[in-house]
């Protein structure tokens, strides 16, 4: 369940990841690249051709490009289909057009703008190019028209008395055309080639201004602003998250499926093998896990099968002991094969999927694989010690840690624990020390208790555990090699490596029940150097 847990955390976080590098990424494409690749579309004007202009194109681009354009011929607008306006011939007889789009946009009136052909009115403006204007203010016999946006702009402002002798309509429905004079206004100048202006709602207005043949284009773009359309962009992605978590969800179910319950089941297998309760398991895939099922199986065959040749050649058919010793040498080194498999395996599923299950069978590996050696080792009376001081407390430390997750809610008592140097084979001693900690483990119902004594020159070694009391035709039985009885956890092999070694240390050792349980000691000589 942790892996599965720390998986669903690893994917999580991954997809995580990738939303929000998408949503960033989102963001500067709206802001960055796609402003770049419209201004390079913009840029493309295929309606002018050998000084000649294709209005069927021009009304195409602009539609498909939702751009506002206008073609000048010098001071003279050759594409005034876009505008509303009007022409007045003044007193002088000097004929001006007046667009009407920016005018008309910023009018606030109760009543609609309405003028007639020969009417004549008085009209205060703003010039935009040749005889182009942009009127402000229109007064006729009936109403004064007043655009008072454009009114507060600082622009010199022009008054004219006239008849109206044109009123044309716009051809083309776009909306742009308003924004575009207002911009124009406030330049009043065409110079520059590319433009860009914030404008008051927050939209970002681009102008193009390019010379093609005789006439200059003036190709006007707005941009949405992004925080306008970017609440659509998050329902996506909220939704795209969603539907992330339950393939999430899915994904660890399959993974759960597929993965975690095997290497579970592989754990609780491998740990009932290291306490020689034999099991087999099935697994029908041909992968690596497979593969180790495989050997698993076949190592807990095999051990059950040498156990069961033990029992019965020993106790029913007489065999001698020198002859079962060598069967068992030889299953030890047959063994190792597969243990060795394992542990390989095992090490590269730590690799791939790291957790406590793959732990597990890594370590319970290595320990049957080093039972196997130490077994070899005892039938080859090829022990060797190497005798020097060490801090007996550091050990007994280290073996409190090592088994503390076996100890789990029982309390683990440490009495008189102080720095001490004893003399002895410290990884022998550790051996002797975990094998009896183990040993308790397996029959602790609420305590542990490791305490010292000292003497003049021998320090005392106690753990006790508050387990049932072994009994008393077993207290000395347990020590022997292979011993069994089915009151007794195992097959006895630790507490013999444990007696070996104490007795090539000279120590006094054995185990008694008390009255709340069950107490091994052995004793060590203190290093008075």
């Amino acid at each position: 369940m942790r892996l599965k847990k720390r998986l669903i955390t690893i994917l999580f976080i991954s997809f995580s990841i990738f939303l929000g590098i998408e949503f960033i990424g989102g963001e500067f494409y709206f802001e960055k690249i796609f402003r770049y690749v419209k201004m390079k579309e913009l840029k493309n004007i295929s309606f002018i051709k050998g000084n000649i202009i294709n209005y069927k194109k021009l009304k195409t681009y602009q539609e498909e490009k939702n751009a506002f354009v206008i073609i000048l011929d010098k001071d003279k607008i050759m594409n005034m289909e876009n505008f509303d306006y009007f022409t007045i011939t003044d007193e002088e007889g000097i004929k001006k057009t007046f667009l009407l789009n920016a005018f008309l946009d910023n009018l606030y009136s109760n009543s609609s703008f309405s003028i007639d052909n020969n009417e004549n009115l008085r009209i205060t403006y703003f010039n935009l190019i040749g005889n182009y204007c942009i009127p402000i203010i229109i007064n006729n016999k009936f109403k004064n028209y007043i655009d008072y946006k454009l009114g507060n702009y600082n622009l010199k402002k022009h008054h004219l008395i006239g008849k109206v002798s044109s009123i044309e309509n716009s051809q083309l429905s776009f909306t742009q055309g308003d924004d575009l004079l207002e911009i124009l206004l406030k330049l009043n100048n065409f110079s520059n080639k590319n433009i860009e202006y914030q404008e008051a709602d927050g939209d970002l207005s681009r102008l193009i201004i390019e010379n093609k043949g005789d006439y200059k284009v003036i190709i006007f773009y707005s941009y949405e602003n992004i925080n306008d359309i970017f609440p659509t962009f998050r329902i996506y992605f909220y939704g795209k998250m969603f539907l992330f978590i339950i393939l999430i969800f899915i994904i660890s179910k399959i993974i759960e499926k597929k993965i975690i319950s095997p290497i579970t089941n592989l754990s609780n297998v491998a740990d009932e093998i290291g306490q020689l309760n034999f099991t087999q398991i099935s697994y029908n895939k041909n992968d690596e896990i497979g593969d180790l099922y495989k050997k698993i199986n076949n190592m807990s065959f095999r051990l059950e099968e040498m156990i069961s040749l033990y029992k019965d050649e020993l106790y029913k058919n007489g065999v001698k002991n020198e002859e079962l010793e060598e069967k068992i040498k030889n299953f030890m080194h047959e063994v190792k094969t597969p243990l060795s498999a394992i542990i390989g395996f095992s090490e590269y599923l730590k690799e791939v999927i790291p957790s406590e299950e793959v732990e597990i069978i890594y370590k319970e590996g290595r320990r049957l694989l080093r039972l196997s050696n130490e077994t070899l080792s005892l039938e080859n009376k090829k022990n060797i010690y190497t005798f020097k001081p060490f801090d007996l407390e550091m050990v007994i430390d280290l073996g409190s840690r090592i088994f503390n997750k076996e100890i789990g809610n029982r309390n683990l008592i440490l009495t008189n624990i102080t720095p001490i140097e004893v003399i002895g084979d410290r990884e022998k001693i550790e051996q002797v020390i975990f094998n009896i900690i183990k040993n308790s483990t397996e029959y602790a119902k609420h305590k542990i208790e490791i305490s010292l004594d000292v003497t003049d020159d021998l320090v005392y070694i106690y753990i006790k555990n508050d387990g049932p009391h072994i009994y008393p035709d077993s207290l000395n039985k347990i020590w022997n090699k292979f011993y069994s009885d089915k009151n007794i956890k195992g097959r006895g092999l630790g507490l013999y490596i444990a007696k070996e070694i104490l007795e090539a240390h000279n120590s006094n050792y054995g185990v008694k029940n008390i009255k709340k349980g069950v107490e091994f000691y052995f004793t060590l000589k203190i290093n008075r150097t």
